[in-house]
């Protein structure tokens, strides 16, 4: 704890690059230190280099299984892949996230948005429905993304046959996804087409 002041005493010195190798010499001595790994992890991150990020990540975790905070190096973890723009490792970063900590609001956020990117939008839908049901502050434009989504992914499910859509049902559906009765919502759209 000691070291960790003086780490924060560099920093804010403005000696960033010897705060940061101290954090780096910290953690080849105690690996199984969620705090040092986590600005390690950082500090990589701020120098651009993802790989030994992940690196200091899966090292903490190898040292260090079964914490229920782990949740964060998972989510972490997902993030950095998504840098990457390897989306797939990404999602499974983030599912084990998730296992770890089912109400984490933000992993289902980012579950969403992943799923969304990847065209995959029933997926997405049930990111966007979990965020707005477990978030103590529910961002409006997400709900009205997640109805868009909604509306899109059942007119492309009724794609080939002429549906009509009826403007007053769906203003129906909108009152019910502001009530935030998401799934009555989706099925008075299912009624709509």
């Amino acid at each position: 704890e000691m070291q960790l002041l003086f780490v924060q005493s560099l920093q804010q010195a403005g000696l960033q690059t010897a705060a940061d190798e101290r954090v780096i010499k910290l953690l080849e001595k105690q690996k199984d230190n969620q705090e040092l790994a986590f600005h390690a992890a950082q500090l990589y991150l701020r120098r651009k280099e993802p790989e030994n990020a992940l690196q200091t990540i899966d090292d903490y975790l190898a040292h260090a299984p079964g914490k229920l905070n782990n949740f964060v190096f998972y989510f972490l973890k997902a993030q950095i892949h998504m840098f990457m723009d390897k989306k797939e490792e990404a999602v499974a970063q983030l599912q084990k996230s998730l296992d770890i900590h089912p109400s984490f609001d933000k992993g289902w956020l980012m579950f969403g948005m992943l799923h969304e990117q990847m065209g995959k939008i029933k997926k997405a839908i049930k990111g966007y429905t979990n965020f707005l049901q477990i978030s103590e502050s529910p961002l409006p434009y997400i709900q009205e993304h997640l109805l868009r989504l909604m509306f899109k992914q059942k007119l492309a499910e009724a794609q080939g046959s002429q549906a009509s859509i009826n403007l007053s049902c769906f203003e129906q559906a909108l009152i019910l996804f502001k009530e935030k009765k998401y799934r009555k919502a989706l099925e008075k759209i299912d009624d709509c087409l």
